[in-house]
């Protein structure tokens, strides 16, 4: 089949340089990028030499209109402006992973796109774990007997050293709301940044929330932003949950990031843990890495040998299935609102001290 034209925006995502491999993708022919001016010397536009390059959305469109689809790798609060412009031309979306944390936005982006009845697509790249589709499938066919509960854990750097935008209330969770009373902190955090082990709890339970309480500790950094959050709860099964969506890994502040960059041996963990009353499932989502000492900054160092990388590609197959052969994405736009919801209420839950029932 013909290759998808399509274009990535803003590219000041710190998932965006996964999709910079579609110049070089037979099912994809990248035709240009957007970029946010003051990101420029940041996102490493070296590896997109060839590629038209643009700093206004609307006027690369213009220039490009025999565009399909666009994937929206900007910072979170640029996507509602983004998602609208492109539906209003009929392009299929690719979009990171919080079309946005407003649920009035969120439904207004549904309803523009069944209007323009395109693809929405919204990049969860655990879904395509090959770990988390074993835990799938072990508690679904009763391997650990039934379920009683879920542990998991997403925790990182964060790379607001590097893309300010992770540190402003305003561009992570889209406006500026107090945390809690008394405190100087904003939602926008590790909370908004880290919604993966939020969709794979209910994908791997096949569950619900029903209830959730959530906490947060000191800052390790100084942020507007939380960087520490723990989230407990229970599905509408009965299950229980612990999760920890947290920025606390220790990094060493760079206007780049490159390799040595982090100081603990992986810059992101994610851990998933499941537990019934014949059994127990113990998952490293994140994929196998090689781990080694020495140069550039003499500390443990670490890359990536496959594993949840995979998912990126996955993404990309299943985004050209849903756009040339019509099947079905994997991860909507409409399917995700949930995921969001559930955030929203640990944030409520935050500032009141109190759990919130669905």
């Amino acid at each position: 089949m013909e290759p998808i034209k399509i274009a990535i925006m803003s590219c000041n995502h710190g998932h965006a340089r996964g999709y910079y491999g579609l110049k070089n993708h037979p099912k994809f022919d990248l035709r240009a990028v957007s970029v946010v001016k003051e990101y420029k010397d940041r996102i490493f536009l070296d590896r997109l030499k060839g590629v038209d390059i643009f700093y206004d959305d609307e006027e690369m469109l213009n220039a490009h209109p025999e565009i399909e689809a666009v994937v929206l790798a900007s910072a979170n609060y640029l996507h509602y402006k983004q998602f609208k412009l492109a539906y209003e031309r009929g392009l299929h979306v690719l979009s990171m992973k919080v079309p946005t944390m407003d649920l009035e936005e969120y439904d207004k982006i549904i309803e523009m796109n069944q209007a323009a009845n395109t693809v929405s697509f919204v990049e969860l790249e655990m879904r395509f774990s090959a770990e988390v589709l074993r835990m799938k499938e072990l508690i679904g066919n009763g391997r650990i007997g039934k379920l009683q509960s879920v542990t998991a854990s997403n925790t990182s750097h964060n790379p607001v050293w590097w893309l300010p935008w992770h540190g402003s209330p305003e561009q992570s969770y889209g406006k500026r709301m107090s945390l809690k009373p008394n405190d100087n902190r904003c939602r926008g955090g590790a909370l908004t940044d880290h919604p993966h082990i939020f969709d794979i709890l209910q994908y791997v339970t096949g569950d619900d929330v029903e209830e959730i309480y959530a906490e947060t500790a000191p800052n390790m950094r100084s942020l507007q932003v939380e960087d520490f959050v723990f989230v407990i709860g229970k599905m509408k099964s009965g299950v229980i949950f612990s999760l920890d969506p947290s920025y606390s890994r220790t990094e060493n502040p760079a206007d780049v990031i490159a390799a040595g960059w982090e100081q603990y041996p992986k810059r992101v963990e994610v851990h998933m843990s499941a537990f019934g009353d014949k059994g127990y499932i113990i998952g490293d989502v994140y994929g196998n890495w090689i781990h080694h000492t020495g140069k550039p900054n003499h500390n443990y160092t670490s890359t990536p040998a496959g594993g949840h990388r995979g998912g990126f590609w996955n993404i990309i197959e299943n985004f050209y299935s849903a756009v040339r052969e019509g099947k079905e994405p994997v991860m909507t736009v409409k399917r995700h609102r949930r995921t969001i919801e559930i955030i929203n209420a640990a944030y409520e839950s935050i500032y009141t001290g109190k759990p919130v029932r669905f």
